[in-house]
Parts: structure tokens; sequence; C-alpha cells
């Protein structure tokens, strides 16, 4: 979709990077962009409880990643 968005600490842009692409996408839209779930769900033509599902899972997956790696 062509969004760029600059990330400057180098372990939550790889555990980004490590996120399959709607979930990146939508969490990139909600917290750096700072659009809500019913907007996200608007622009991407997804249901608001989808968006909301993929934005929760996608922390997770990062708060795994990031664990894992102060290990």
């Amino acid at each position: 979709n062509g969004l760029s968005v600059g990330v400057e600490n180098d372990l939550l842009s790889e555990a980004l990077r490590e996120l399959p692409d709607k979930k990146r996408e939508i969490l990139l839209l909600f917290y750096f962009m700072d659009m809500s779930d019913s907007a996200i769900a608007d622009l991407l033509k997804l249901n608001r409880s989808t968006v909301y599902r993929h934005r929760t899972s996608g922390l997770a997956l990062i708060k795994k990643f990031m664990e894992e790696f102060e290990e």
C-alpha cells in the first residue's frame, strides 16, 4: 500500500518486519498514524473486529519476539 513509517528502535523495527503484512499494516496505522480500529477497517475494507484481532495478535507476536531476543 506504500505506507512508510520510520521506526527508530531497531528491535521493534525487526519485530515489525517479522509480522505478516496485514498485522504490520494495521499496527502501523493504529500506533504510528493514530487511526482508530473503525477508520482502519474502513480504509482496508475489513470488519472492525477483524482489525482488532489483527492488532491484538500482532502485539502479542511483537511481545514474544522481543522477549525471545532479550533472553
